[in-house]
């Protein structure tokens, strides 16, 4: 008889945690529908796929298909530019650069210069000369060389 209360005190715990779980998931399913959570799939699926082909291109693995697009693109884009060159040399041909159109040269009006001045530079003088220091009281000589 014990062991059946045992074993009956044992289930209702079990029941009362079932109904636990049962409360706690149909929470969780309150902010989480199956819809939800198929669209995060699908969204996680198609954001797979495109790193997939992100990683794919990356690494240099090109179907023919795209390689095709991808050189009648470069092509494309060669071709337009080589356009632009050409209307860019067209477009310098019609009309000179700034720098080579030339510009008449200001006129500044100078003072005449003279053109002889006799100029006469100083003697140096060419003996010698006596310094006495402070410090001593030896005279030196010392001569001046020009």
């Amino acid at each position: 008889m014990i062991e059946d209360i045992e074993w009956e005190s044992h289930n209702i715990e079990v029941l009362n945690a079932l109904k636990a779980g049962t409360s706690a998931l149909n929470k969780l399913h309150e902010e989480m529908s199956l819809e939800d959570v198929e669209r995060l799939m699908e969204e996680t699926n198609e954001a797979i796929q495109i790193e997939n082909e992100i990683s794919a291109l990356l690494a240099g693995q090109f179907s023919p298909l795209d390689e095709t697009e991808l050189e009648a693109e470069l092509e494309a884009m060669a071709a337009q530019e080589e356009q632009l060159e050409q209307q860019k040399t067209e477009k310098s041909i019609k009309t000179p650069k700034q720098s080579e159109v030339k510009q008449p040269e200001p006129t500044i009006n100078l003072p005449d210069v003279p053109q002889h001045i006799p100029i006469t530079l100083p003697e140096v003088p060419n003996n010698k000369v006596n310094i006495k220091t402070t410090t001593t009281t030896t005279t030196t000589t010392a001569e001046l060389s020009t």
